[in-house]
């Protein structure tokens, strides 16, 4: 070796498209360092950090179907067919990268990240489901939404705990009459504190902002996905748009300016590139506008969200954002053809692109230490005892 890492010097052959330099250089690496795999490893993720698609296609279809470095390939493109928008081919890798990651364990087990990686390849093919076919309907034991007299242009609509309302949620509503203060509001608080009580109490007289509650397990998951659980139902009971955001941000001068960017479309969020499949569709900030598509997604994207809360065993992070790249991937395409009948067309904006500005520019994090919002989200950092895979392919995580 001259100095370089094996990353940098593995990277040259790919970049080359030189498959026996190569394979030399990872068995000279091997030899001296025993590290070969982690070196192509971190090749990998250094191509897809900068979103250089094309060098991992060819990678992919050089490296042999029957050694444990096609778990990295898989997963690769897995990244890459997410942002192509393909959710079966992404679906697909997710379930081979974890197929492979099952079988070749003992020779991948020496790579530090590969637990981790594994982990997060089941996670995702898991909730980012091709095979599972989408529906709408009812919802079973959605809260009452309630009506208020007059008909908002939009409506705020976010999901926390009790817990974390307390800490965030006099804020966001501050904000929210600062910035959009035409809009109505609905928060739906699960297991509500004496404390959030109180201010929905105290809130209930400006008749701009309501409130719906429940009893659940101290899941974040669920905390975090009840609003989508909800959305349908909330534009239907109003009859106005809908911002859908994180409820621990403020909002800024820049986003009333939403509507008008969202002008002609059905609905949207700020996208982000060069991310794993299930950070693509950053579900902090979204906005529905009042139309039958709108209503038809938000429908479905809360039966897809409300089958995986029932059906899955352990409930993990980021199913929100994995239902939103499904659905919305699924119905920009038309699909599935029988929801999306009449000639009409989903609509869907990338706001990143829209406003030509990213996120925060419209949402700012309300300042707060990231292991104590954890605390008070219920979010603990679990791993599955087990992954699992049926002989379909089907990926089952516990």
């Amino acid at each position: 070796m001259d100095g370089r890492g094996p990353a940098d010097e593995f990277s040259q052959f790919i970049r080359e498209r030189d498959f026996a330099g190569l394979t030399q250089a990872l068995s000279r690496r091997q030899a001296s360092r025993g590290d070969a795999i982690h070196g192509f490893c971190a090749t990998v993720m250094a191509f897809l950090e900068r979103g250089e698609s094309e060098p991992m296609r060819w990678l992919d279809q050089q490296t042999p179907p029957d050694t444990a470095l096609k778990f990295y390939t898989h997963y690769a493109m897995a990244f890459t067919a997410a942002w192509e928008g393909d959710v079966d081919e992404t679906g697909r890798r997710l379930r081979e990268t974890v197929r492979f990651g099952l079988a070749g364990q003992g020779a991948l087990s020496g790579e530090p990240s590969f637990h981790q990686h594994l982990y997060v390849a089941a996670q995702q093919a898991v909730y980012i489901d091709d095979t599972m076919p989408l529906t709408d309907g009812a919802i079973a034991d959605l809260p009452r939404i309630e009506e208020i007299a007059a008909r908002p242009a939009v409506t705020v609509l976010a999901s926390c705990n009790g817990a974390y309302f307390d800490r965030f949620g006099p804020r966001f509503v501050a904000s929210i009459g600062e910035y959009l203060p035409e809009a109505a509001i609905h928060i739906h608080v699960s297991n509500p504190t004496a404390v959030s009580r109180a201010f929905m109490g105290s809130a209930a007289d400006t008749r701009r902002i309501t409130f719906s509650c429940d009893e659940t397990p101290e899941d974040a998951c669920l905390f975090a996905c009840k609003r989508l659980l909800i959305a349908h139902e909330v534009m239907r009971v109003r009859g106005s748009d809908l911002l859908i955001s994180d409820i621990d941000v403020t909002f800024t001068e820049h986003t009333s300016s939403l509507p008008r960017l969202m002008s002609g479309q059905d609905g949207g969020l700020f996208e982000r590139r060069h991310v794993s499949p299930m950070e693509i569709c950053h579900c902090s900030l979204s906005y529905f506008r009042n139309t039958e598509n709108a209503l038809q997604f938000l429908s479905v994207l809360a039966s897809y969200v409300d089958a995986k809360l029932r059906n899955q065993p352990l409930r993990m992070w980021m199913l929100d954002q994995s239902a939103l790249f499904v659905v919305s991937r699924r119905a920009i395409m038309g699909e599935p053809a029988a929801l999306w009948s009449g000639g009409r067309t989903f609509a869907w904006c990338n706001l990143t692109e829209a406003a030509g500005s990213e996120l925060w520019a419209f949402q700012v994090n309300q300042v707060a230490d990231l292991d104590a919002k954890n605390v008070l989200r219920s979010w603990d950092r679990f791993r599955p005892e087990t992954i699992e895979q049926d002989p379909d392919g089907r990926v089952r995580v516990r």
